[in-house]
């Protein structure tokens, strides 16, 4: 969509899910181990891990990584397929809250601007919504080409990790959807 910073992927990877969780693992500052930082390689993300899923935040000083991303392990053996969730924020609810308040600012805006017969506000409280929609639509478009620049190299750096392939949902046998 135009102005929705979110994108669920499938990837395959030939890898266990051991391995799978081993190696983002290493990439991870993890609050199962409060957050603790045992060698010396650099860290990428911050947030839980498990056997069978992981929700992550980027902490990397880079400009390539989405700022959030959640991912379920399905599969079995060296069958596994990654459901990748890739997000500006961490829920999508926070890109509700943002719809739902600019719509409600629009109604009320537009309610004035059609009671005073005028194509500009005419009090503060008018202007105030005015202004308001603008910073919001400033923010989700900020947002948005922050996640569309960014959202190819995130899903090319977890490929390489996984050394895994980018398929879709039709690939997928359906006992694991």
């Amino acid at each position: 969509m135009f102005i929705y910073p979110f994108k669920t992927i499938i990837l395959k990877s030939a890898k266990s899910r051991a391995q799978i969780k081993d190696l983002l693992m290493r990439e991870c500052f993890l609050s199962d181990a409060n957050y603790r930082k045992t060698d010396t390689h650099s860290r990428v993300f911050f947030g839980t891990l498990t056997d069978q899923d992981f929700s992550l935040e980027t902490i990397e000083e880079g400009k390539r990584m989405i700022g959030f991303c959640r991912g379920e392990f399905r599969g079995v053996d060296n069958e596994i397929y990654i459901f990748l969730s890739l997000g500006a924020w961490a829920h999508q609810r926070i890109f509700l809250l943002f719809g739902t308040i600019i719509l409600s600012c629009l109604y009320f805006l537009g309610k004035d601007l059609i009671g005073n017969h005028s194509p500009i506000p005419q009090n503060p409280g008018a202007w105030i919504l005015f202004v308001t929609v603008l910073v919001l639509l400033a923010v989700l478009f900020a947002k948005t080409r922050t996640f569309s620049r960014r959202l190819e190299s995130s899903i090319a750096y977890f490929s390489s990790l996984w050394n895994a392939e980018r398929i879709d949902l039709s690939s997928v046998p359906l006992v694991f959807h």
